[in-house]
């Protein structure tokens, strides 16, 4: 009833992004593999680092523990954002469906939009139940980091979402021979932006170099809401400002690499 109130261009886009949205739905609930990467390797890892730190909180009673959980449920956050667009277009041209899509009015951003805003749907599921089974077997809460905790899952979607158009961009560029990349780049990062440990314990050269990734503030951040009770606003800034200048280049990339492979034919080669 409100969508009056939606700028124009974006309601006559709507019913597009809708059906992108609707077909992963599909694509979802008739592919055992989705659902594997969505519930098993998270719930998994939750049980394998959960019982880490839970060893750690009993050993020295530190919020070490606490870092770790976190981290799982923020990381997994993020790399559902890289992973439903990355991933969601190796499916359609596995399918070889792909370039039919565009032969419609759909455009690429259309895709992007669709697939970006039914990842933060798969985020929230997959947060909560990961949450959950922090909460009933490790008596972790993620509700630890207070209020602000929709803006940290926020911050790292969005720099999922560019990672995963950077990622696009490779797979337009270079075929379905880096197909691994899909979903195997975005852990090129994790070592650097503190997913279970302060950064202050990074070399100083690797200390430096993980300022510049945005998820670097937003783990530092919900650390800071653990051990103090506060967020860093200062810190969940920078990362606003650093997603918002990632995402612009890798949309520049991966519209760079959109014209190439429609000019260059490798659209529809891709699914030979």
């Amino acid at each position: 009833m409100y969508f009056w109130l939606l700028p124009k261009e974006v309601l006559v886009r709507w019913p597009r992004i809708k059906s992108v949205i609707i077909h992963a739905w599909h694509h979802l609930t008739h592919s055992v593999e989705t659902w594997v990467d969505m519930f098993w390797y998270p719930l998994i890892q939750a049980f394998v680092f959960g019982g880490i730190a839970l060893f750690f909180a009993r050993s020295s009673g530190s919020s070490a523990g606490k870092f770790i959980v976190m981290g799982v449920v923020l990381w997994y956050g993020m790399e559902s954002g890289s992973y439903s667009i990355a991933v969601g277009t190796l499916w359609e041209i596995w399918a070889r469906n792909f370039s039919s899509l565009f032969v419609s009015p759909l455009t690429i951003e259309e895709f992007v939009i669709g697939h970006t805003i039914f990842g933060l749907m798969k985020q929230t599921l997959t947060v909560i139940v990961m949450s959950l089974v922090g909460f009933i077997t490790f008596h972790f809460s993620v509700l630890t980091i207070g209020i602000t905790l929709p803006f940290h899952l926020l911050l790292v979607m969005l720099f999922g979402c560019a990672f995963g158009m950077f990622v696009l961009g490779l797979i337009l560029r270079f075929g379905t021979r880096i197909q691994s990349l899909a979903w195997g780049l975005i852990y090129v990062i994790q070592p650097f932006i503190g997913v279970f440990y302060p950064i202050s314990v990074l070399p100083p050269l690797l200390r430096h170099a993980s300022y510049l990734l945005p998820p670097t503030y937003v783990f530092e951040s919900a650390r800071n809401a653990i051990t103090r009770g506060a967020p860093r606003w200062d810190y969940l800034l920078i990362a606003f400002a650093l997603d918002i200048a990632y995402f612009a280049a890798a949309y520049t990339f991966m519209k760079l690499m959109w014209e190439w492979a429609r000019r260059s034919g490798e659209l529809a080669r891709m699914e030979e």
